[in-house]
């Protein structure tokens, strides 16, 4: 089929139009799909096929909307980092600090009292803190509300809630209805834990960027993409090699978030390569205990805790509770053991700063899995009940996701983690001090942090960041 725009721009019509751009590259696997023979493998498989035949036509529908639009910049910016660690709770919170240090916070304490039971006296004291960051800040944290809450971006999500899972609770309105005709195939792929071809993927990222441009906007994050090194390829010598013959610069920015302390993020930037060589060790590891768990000590019931408590669907909603209490319970742990199990096959290496890297990335493995549980304990949700599905995704995360920042040399945010000799943690204050402190340095190397400004907003941050991972 050709492309042809809507003569309506209303985000109605540019809905439209894309669910029959989808639906027509997935018309070869709806029709494997009505024979009822095809398996997961098959159909992933299959969406690799087709997008290497839609996705010269997807660029090309960039460079039309970005002649219509007068659009000859694209800015791209994807943050990585291990699931749990706390990218959207970070992004989220920073939209909830503008909103309100901007007095626009009525509805905001709404929600507050609603969704997350704060009571009037905390909400009084939420808003002293308020009162006491500027209303106009200093020209070093403008710039990282530009990179983490800018009001004129769009977001695409890859995830749950997004491209492959449409019908994902209620995020972020009804952008991702359009795939829901691709839902069948990549419905089952998520719920394996398996990755959605990348190929795939990169198609469909390819035409979610020629949405927000038709929406009108040229700034776009992009959640966890690219996710492999074949998808940081593919947009380094393919969609920004294209785009560039046309007239169109394409920028992408990557920032990297992972839940150490801050000298191993000093020791990940000084060493790259070396660093590396841990995280594809970590890989391996996750791999393996995805695999085969009795091979370090585990037995299924430590990763499947839907099993490990005789939870099916039949019986899912009458057991969440005990689920979200004990199951949390069990999978920290889980955790403890993880991150002891992991510190002794990564903290061993030659060099000095390599095991120094090794013991901070254990530790933050751990954390990573605590956050989990603690998200497990306030939301109940079944994709973190099966550990053996979150291992593989850290695998690949490890060994692929990680280096993807590493070799482009991204920004590393550190995003606190337990101490090294300790239980992991919820390190949640840690964190967003970390993060902004991060943040702030990209911006501003030789930035001031006793600032009565930066400490106001520290602090403020800190209180509704708490709010957010409560829930």
């Amino acid at each position: 089929m050709e492309f042809k725009f809507p003569h309506e721009k209303s985000r109605e019509s540019v809905d439209s139009f894309f669910e029959e751009v989808i639906r027509d590259a997935l018309k070869p696997l709806l029709e494997i799909e009505g024979s009822g023979n095809a398996g997961v493998a098959e159909f992933n498989s299959l969406l690799g096929l087709l997008a290497e035949k839609e996705i010269e036509r997807s660029i090309a529908l960039i460079v039309e909307v970005c002649r219509e639009r007068g659009f000859n910049v694209i800015n791209l910016q994807t943050w990585i980092g291990p699931q749990g660690v706390g990218k959207g709770a970070t992004a989220e919170t920073m939209h909830w600090v503008q909103n309100i240090i901007n007095g626009n916070g009525d509805e905001l304490y709404e929600i507050f009292s609603e969704k997350y039971d704060i009571t009037k006296s905390k909400i009084i004291e939420i808003k002293e803190k308020a009162s006491l960051v500027p209303a106009t800040l200093d020209e070093s944290l403008n710039k990282v509300f530009d990179i983490v809450a800018n009001p004129d971006s769009d977001t695409i999500y890859t995830g749950t809630g997004g491209i492959f899972y449409p019908q994902g609770k209620d995020k972020p309105e009804k952008r991702y209805m359009p795939y829901i005709a691709q839902q069948a195939a990549t419905v089952p792929i998520v719920r394996e834990g398996i990755m959605v071809d990348e190929k795939w993927t990169s198609f469909l990222v390819t035409i979610e960027i020629a949405r927000s441009l038709m929406y009108g906007t040229n700034s776009i994050d992009l959640d966890v993409f690219p996710r492999t090194m074949n998808q940081a390829a593919y947009i380094q010598k393919r969609l920004m090699k294209d785009l560039k013959a046309k007239g169109i610069n394409l920028n992408h920015k990557i920032i990297h978030i992972e839940p150490i302390d801050s000298i191993t993020a000093e020791l990940i930037t000084e060493d790259p390569r070396g660093a590396l060589k841990v995280y594809l060790k970590l890989g391996e590891i996750f791999l393996e205990l995805s695999e085969n768990p009795e091979m370090h000590g585990f037995v299924e019931e430590d990763f499947n805790l839907l099993k490990a408590f005789g939870i099916d669907d039949k019986n899912y909603d009458e057991e969440k509770r005990r689920l979200m209490v004990e199951g949390s319970e069990k999978m920290r742990g889980t955790a403890a053991k993880i991150k002891s199990t992991i510190g002794s096959l990564t903290g061993n290496e030659a060099k000095k700063n390599l095991r120094r890297i090794g013991v901070g990335l254990s530790s933050s493995a751990g954390t990573t899995l605590y956050r989990v549980a603690n998200r497990l304990s306030t939301q109940g949700r079944r994709d973190d009940a099966s550990l053996t599905k979150l291992f593989r995704r850290l695998s690949v995360y490890y060994s692929d996701t990680a280096p993807v920042a590493i070799l482009n040399h991204s920004n590393i945010i550190y995003a606190g983690a337990s101490n090294s000799e300790s239980q992991p943690d919820t390190s949640y204050s840690d964190a967003i001090e970390g993060t902004l402190k991060s943040l702030v340095t990209m911006v501003d190397a030789n930035y001031n942090f006793e600032s009565n400004i930066f400490n106001s907003l520290l602090d403020f941050t800190k209180e509704l960041y708490l709010i957010r991972t409560s829930k």
